[in-house]
């Protein structure tokens, strides 16, 4: 009966986690929402060093292992923030152009509609 349970427990809980995780993308881009999947083996271990401290031992590789995780996250969330200013200032600049060639045929347009 336990493996009925778990079973159950099992297939509900990955569900769930699959149709919340599709919901999410409204908010979250992709990249993010794989970042937390493929991030919770380093959360777990590092819960684990924080409820076991006597107990769990790692050694200095996992340390820089972690390190670099940690900095490549940082480092393209600095460049896309970075990437995304560029774009913004790009496009306000192309949307001052726009808007001054619209007004422009605007005041031709009603210079020539005149009798």
């Amino acid at each position: 009966m336990d493996w009925f349970y778990l079973f159950i427990l099992a297939s509900v809980c990955t569900a769930y986690a699959f149709i919340a995780s599709i919901y999410i993308l409204k908010f979250l881009s992709p990249y993010t929402l794989v970042l937390t999947y493929n991030l919770e083996p380093v959360y777990g271990i590092l819960l684990a060093i924080f409820i076991f401290p006597d107990t769990e031992k790692m050694e200095f590789s996992f340390y820089i292992g972690t390190l670099i995780i940690i900095s490549t996250i940082i480092i393209n969330s600095i460049l896309k923030i970075k990437n995304n200013k560029r774009n913004e200032i790009r496009f306000n600049k192309l949307n001052k152009k726009k808007i001054r060639l619209l007004l422009l045929k605007k005041r031709i347009g009603s210079f020539t509609d005149r009798p």
